[in-house]
Protein backbone atom coordinates (compact mmCIF):
# COMPACT_ATOMS: atom_id res chain seq x y z
CA UNK A 1 0.00 0.00 0.00
CA UNK A 2 2.86 2.43 0.76
CA UNK A 3 4.29 2.15 -2.75
CA UNK A 4 1.11 3.75 -4.08
CA UNK A 5 1.91 6.95 -2.13
CA UNK A 6 5.67 6.93 -1.49
CA UNK A 7 8.66 6.28 -3.74
CA UNK A 8 11.00 5.69 -0.80
CA UNK A 9 10.14 4.30 2.62
CA UNK A 10 11.34 1.91 5.29
CA UNK A 11 9.14 -0.35 7.40
CA UNK A 12 10.46 -0.94 10.92
CA UNK A 13 9.18 -3.22 13.66
CA UNK A 14 10.03 -0.92 16.58
CA UNK A 15 10.19 2.88 16.18
CA UNK A 16 11.99 3.19 19.51
CA UNK A 17 15.00 1.45 17.95
CA UNK A 18 15.29 3.97 15.08
CA UNK A 19 17.99 6.30 16.35
CA UNK A 20 20.26 7.42 13.49
CA UNK A 21 17.86 7.66 10.56
CA UNK A 22 16.44 10.96 9.37
CA UNK A 23 12.80 10.94 8.38
CA UNK A 24 10.29 13.45 7.03
CA UNK A 25 7.17 11.90 8.45
CA UNK A 26 5.57 8.88 9.98
CA UNK A 27 2.43 7.71 8.19
CA UNK A 28 0.17 5.55 10.35
CA UNK A 29 -2.65 3.48 8.83
CA UNK A 30 -5.59 2.07 10.75
CA UNK A 31 -7.96 -0.33 9.03
CA UNK A 32 -11.05 1.26 10.64
CA UNK A 33 -10.39 4.92 11.53
CA UNK A 34 -7.13 6.75 12.27
CA UNK A 35 -8.93 9.63 13.99
CA UNK A 36 -10.65 7.32 16.46
CA UNK A 37 -7.89 4.80 17.14
CA UNK A 38 -4.51 6.45 16.38
CA UNK A 39 -5.00 10.16 17.10
CA UNK A 40 -5.72 9.73 20.84
CA UNK A 41 -2.41 7.87 21.27
CA UNK A 42 -0.31 10.58 19.56
CA UNK A 43 -2.27 13.78 20.14
CA UNK A 44 0.11 14.78 22.95
CA UNK A 45 2.78 15.34 20.26
CA UNK A 46 0.88 18.27 18.69
CA UNK A 47 2.88 20.86 20.67
CA UNK A 48 6.16 19.62 19.17
CA UNK A 49 5.18 18.16 15.80
CA UNK A 50 2.57 18.30 13.09
CA UNK A 51 -0.07 15.63 13.75
CA UNK A 52 -2.54 15.42 10.87
CA UNK A 53 -5.48 13.12 10.20
CA UNK A 54 -5.03 12.88 6.45
CA UNK A 55 -7.91 10.57 5.58
CA UNK A 56 -10.24 8.05 7.15
CA UNK A 57 -7.43 5.52 7.55
CA UNK A 58 -4.28 7.68 7.58
CA UNK A 59 -2.56 9.86 10.16
CA UNK A 60 0.74 11.68 9.55
CA UNK A 61 3.32 12.83 12.11
CA UNK A 62 6.04 15.18 10.87
CA UNK A 63 8.21 18.14 11.75
CA UNK A 64 6.06 21.24 12.10
CA UNK A 65 7.57 22.71 8.91
CA UNK A 66 7.68 19.48 6.89
CA UNK A 67 4.30 19.69 5.24
CA UNK A 68 2.65 20.87 2.03
CA UNK A 69 0.88 23.71 3.79
CA UNK A 70 4.12 25.27 5.03
CA UNK A 71 5.77 24.91 1.61
CA UNK A 72 2.76 26.37 -0.19
CA UNK A 73 2.59 29.26 2.25
CA UNK A 74 6.24 30.11 1.50
CA UNK A 75 5.58 30.00 -2.24
CA UNK A 76 2.42 32.07 -1.97
CA UNK A 77 4.19 34.77 0.02
CA UNK A 78 7.19 34.78 -2.33
CA UNK A 79 5.01 34.92 -5.46
CA UNK A 80 2.34 37.15 -3.90
CA UNK A 81 -0.25 34.58 -4.94
CA UNK A 82 -2.60 33.24 -2.30
CA UNK A 83 -6.15 33.01 -3.63
CA UNK A 84 -6.24 29.39 -4.79
CA UNK A 85 -6.44 26.63 -2.18
CA UNK A 86 -7.44 23.05 -2.97
CA UNK A 87 -8.34 19.93 -1.05
CA UNK A 88 -8.87 16.36 -2.16
CA UNK A 89 -12.48 15.22 -2.35
CA UNK A 90 -12.05 12.62 0.41
CA UNK A 91 -10.04 14.56 3.01
CA UNK A 92 -10.79 15.28 6.65
CA UNK A 93 -13.65 17.81 7.11
CA UNK A 94 -11.25 20.37 8.64
CA UNK A 95 -9.18 20.39 5.46
CA UNK A 96 -12.30 20.74 3.29
CA UNK A 97 -13.41 23.69 5.38
CA UNK A 98 -10.09 25.50 4.92
CA UNK A 99 -9.87 25.07 1.13
CA UNK A 100 -11.68 27.25 -1.39
CA UNK A 101 -11.78 24.54 -4.07
CA UNK A 102 -12.20 20.74 -4.06
CA UNK A 103 -10.60 18.33 -6.54
CA UNK A 104 -12.31 15.38 -8.16
CA UNK A 105 -9.39 13.12 -7.22
CA UNK A 106 -9.66 10.39 -4.63
CA UNK A 107 -6.48 9.02 -3.01
CA UNK A 108 -4.20 10.31 -5.75
CA UNK A 109 -6.29 9.16 -8.72
CA UNK A 110 -8.05 11.65 -10.98
CA UNK A 111 -11.63 10.75 -11.77
CA UNK A 112 -13.02 11.20 -15.28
Amino acid sequence: MFSEYYSKYKIVKDLAKVTNDKFLKIAAYHFECSETYVLPAVQHLENEMQVTVSGIHWLDISHSHANKGFALNLLQRKLNFAFFSYSMKNVHPNVKKAALFKTKAIMGRVLN
